[in-house]
């Protein structure tokens, strides 16, 4: 599914540059649940981000579906996101003045699917989160959790080939997280393929690969042997 090859990437900011993946190689198989942990400033986000072609590595390449990514353009890159890719963030990253379901709608009408059947999609999916019951409510008026639901049932509206969560529980308590994580491994369990950003070893644990980066470099690699649920 996704092959990256060799990746730096170096920041300038005042004459200062900083690099923050060294040469990051790595292939992620089709249909797996893959973690990606470190301690603050080993570059977890950094890679995440390379991988989802929000950024641009500074060197090295990124493969998708067989594609070169590293060759798009920034308008086929923001395409391919659209068509195959799904994000949760930690801080949810929904529009304030939309509606649950049309924050979830959102993806499908930049699309250019219709309206009327991109919130019928969107319905069916906040049911799937078990969010039918605050569609038309505002970010504003849901929790923290509610709104992370939401913002899990936007990155699968457009049933994409791969989800990105980064740190996908970070702001929530004990009890919401476990539901988002019960979301990822109840999608994973149906072949998704999920890439999640975690510092948190338990939740590490509900995917079947590990790896850990230090300075933005990996220093481990670890294939469990089952996924554990919660």
């Amino acid at each position: 599914m996704i092959k990256v090859n060799n990746i730096t990437k170096t920041f300038q900011s005042g004459g200062i540059e900083t690099t923050v993946l060294h040469g990051v190689t790595l292939e992620i198989p089709k249909g797996q649940f893959l973690a990606i942990m470190g301690r603050s400033g080993a570059g977890k986000s950094t890679l995440m981000y390379q991988i989802s072609l929000l950024d641009r590595p500074s060197s090295g390449t990124i493969f998708v579906a067989g594609e070169n990514a590293t060759d798009f353009s920034i308008k086929q890159a923001t395409q391919f996101r659209l068509n195959n890719f799904g994000y949760i963030f930690q801080d949810y990253a929904l529009l304030p003045e939309l509606t649950a379901v049309e924050n979830v709608a959102l993806p499908l009408l930049m699309l250019g699917i219709p309206l009327k059947i991109a919130k019928m999609r969107a319905t069916n999916v906040l049911v799937k989160v078990k969010m039918d019951h605050r569609l038309g409510n505002l970010p504003s008026q849901l929790s923290g959790g509610e709104q992370q639901r939401v913002s899990v049932a936007r990155a699968i509206v457009n049933e994409p080939s791969v989800i990105f969560a980064d740190e996908p529980t970070a702001n929530l308590d004990v009890d919401n997280s476990i539901r988002v994580m019960d979301l990822l491994t109840e999608l994973h369990n149906e072949g998704q393929t999920i890439v999640m950003v975690t510092h948190e070893e338990e939740y590490s644990k509900r995917a079947e690969r590990i790896i850990k980066l230090s300075d933005g470099v990996i220093i481990s690699d670890l294939l469990l042997n089952h996924t554990q649920g919660a």
